[in-house]
């Protein structure tokens, strides 16, 4: 699994934790919490975001 430096959620700007999994979309290109990559799936199509996981560094 690739690693992000990404240290917030794109979407509601939680702070993540060390070794946290995320979701990243390039569509957006940004990393997501669980929840807000939910919430971004009711705005697109969960193809079209293409999530790949992610590990933010710890």
């Amino acid at each position: 699994m690739k690693e992000t430096s990404s240290t917030y959620c794109g979407e509601c700007l939680r702070d993540f934790e060390p070794c946290e999994v995320v979701h990243y979309t390039w569509t957006e290109n940004r990393c997501f919490c669980h929840i807000c990559k939910s919430i971004m799936n009711t705005r697109s199509k969960p193809s079209w975001l293409d999530w790949q996981p992610r590990k933010v560094k710890g």
